[in-house]
């Protein structure tokens, strides 16, 4: 599974738009902690079936199976708010930020979550234990994500992530292992920030229906059309949600600004690029 290309997709419309606008942070019904939590409860039963595999899920009501804050935390921790996940998210590097802030605003990612589970696997040498970085859930799908500086992809690295990608891929989910010539190449980060910047003020369904509206009477405008640049603009904001429920299309060949274009997003017409 290409991860990195799910996450630079701007503005796939979701298959099933949710009625609410304004209240569209549910998949299947269920909210997103709880599809996540259902998914890592899948794979933790399909891991007792085998022989090479057993994972540990984090106590109940909690999201992460270790806490990255604590007073004798051995590295600083990242945090950032999630929009999505209306939670603060803790990362131990900034590598690991930079993904959470691609996770966070991709319209394809249902779900995620950091230090999720504890993944034992076999060894010519007997056990050994892995936290990856996050777990995802695109298209009801997991995915265990592992996020690397380039510099410290070692053999070993490299062997566990070819091993638990076969092992997983038998269970019904994905390994990928994203580094920061991935994760930094264009603008993806930039991009990200600029539309988070606007998707974290508060706007009512009204105002926000009253955008995709607007959105829907043009072909393609720049976003200067929705005050992109203009501060508090209701209609940026508005804009900046739709892009990431995927309800709005852009453009982002280059880094976002008011020349970027916007259009209403169709489900055979997608946008290829990072929100």
């Amino acid at each position: 599974m290409n991860l990195l290309s799910h996450l630079a997709t701007a503005g796939c419309r979701p298959t099933s738009p949710p009625a609410s606008l304004a209240t569209a942070d549910t998949a299947l019904g269920l909210p997103r902690q709880r599809l996540l939590a259902r998914a890592l409860l899948q794979a933790q039963r399909g891991a007792e079936s085998t022989q090479a595999l057993r994972l540990d899920l984090p106590p109940p009501g909690e999201v992460r199976i270790r806490n990255l804050v604590h007073r004798g935390a051995p590295r600083p921790v990242f945090k950032t708010t999630s929009v999505k996940l209306g939670r603060v998210v803790q990362c131990e590097s900034a590598l690991e930020h930079e993904a959470a802030l691609l996770l966070d605003v991709s319209p394809v990612v249902q779900a995620f979550a950091e230090q999720p589970v504890r993944i034992h696997y076999t060894v010519e040498d007997g056990w050994r234990s892995h936290i990856p970085d996050f777990a995802v859930v695109v298209a009801d799908r997991l995915t265990f994500v592992e996020i690397k500086f380039e510099k410290d992809v070692d053999a070993e690295v490299r062997e566990r992530t070819r091993y638990l990608e076969g092992q997983l891929e038998a269970l019904g989910a994905d390994y990928c292992l994203l580094t920061d010539r991935h994760l930094r190449q264009g603008d993806y980060i930039q991009n990200a920030l600029r539309v988070l910047r606007r998707a974290r003020h508060a706007i009512s369904e009204v105002q926000l229906l009253a955008t995709l509206e607007k959105l829907r009477a043009v072909d393609r405008v720049p976003l200067a059309a929705f005050g992109w640049s203009v501060a508090d603009s209701q209609e940026a904001v508005g804009i900046a949600q739709l892009i990431m429920s995927g309800h709005a299309a852009i453009d982002t060949h280059g880094p976002l600004s008011d020349r970027t274009c916007v259009w209403l997003a169709r489900d055979t017409a997608c946008a290829v690029g990072v929100a």
